[in-house]
């Protein structure tokens, strides 16, 4: 029954794209699109309820004090960075360091702050779960030691992404993305005399 649901869905959606395609009333593509919906969503099963997880553990107020100073420096770095925008470099400004200071304060006051418990007594999730077999949290995961056979699918995996990675390299290099282009674009901007900044629109 539920096939059949998701099959109709289908089809009204389709046929809503493609009143919209040949210029159709768009209020009627919108009821069919609607209808779509709900025929998928009350098709749809439901999700399963979700295990109870482990108590988390409180910051420490050292470790919040940390966080918060790591925000400040950040706030502060941010703002000397917005008012010297016209300046010819601000790799050696103060905003510049106040922005790298942030960073280790930060992951320390993550890091150490909230370390969690990896004992055999961590709150698992309820046995009348269905997803206890799922989720359940076993210590010896983390000791596990790959096999000899799973050592072998991962190298031949490395062997096969290092071979499709630069077979004819100099003849498929890769895509120029809009990452790739905004790069070059911001390099180009650099030496041309604009001001460095990590933060970006």
């Amino acid at each position: 029954k539920r096939l059949l649901a998701f099959l109709l869905a289908f089809i009204l959606a389709a046929t809503a794209q493609r009143t919209l395609n040949k210029g159709g009333v768009a209020n009627d593509a919108a009821i069919l699109f609607a209808l779509a919906a709900l025929v998928f969503v009350v098709a749809a099963e439901g999700p399963a309820p979700w295990p109870e997880l482990p108590p988390r553990r409180p910051w420490p107020r050292w470790a919040l004090g940390l966080a918060g100073g790591a925000l400040l420096l950040g706030i502060a770095a941010f703002v000397l960075f917005w008012r010297g925008r016209g300046l010819p470099t601000q790799f050696s400004g103060p905003a510049f360091w106040l922005w790298l200071a942030s960073f280790p304060l930060f992951l320390v006051a993550v890091g150490l702050g909230e370390k969690p418990s990896l004992s055999e007594n961590t709150p698992h999730a309820p046995r009348n779960s269905p997803l206890t077999s799922r989720f359940t949290f076993h210590v010896s995961r983390i000791t596990h030691h790959p096999s000899r056979w799973e050592l072998m699918f991962l190298l031949l995996i490395l062997l096969a992404a290092l071979f499709l990675r630069t077979w004819q390299l100099d003849a498929i290099p890769n895509g120029c993305q809009s990452d790739e282009c905004n790069n070059g674009l911001d390099a180009l901007k650099w030496l041309s005399g604009a001001p460095y900044t990590p933060y970006a629109e």
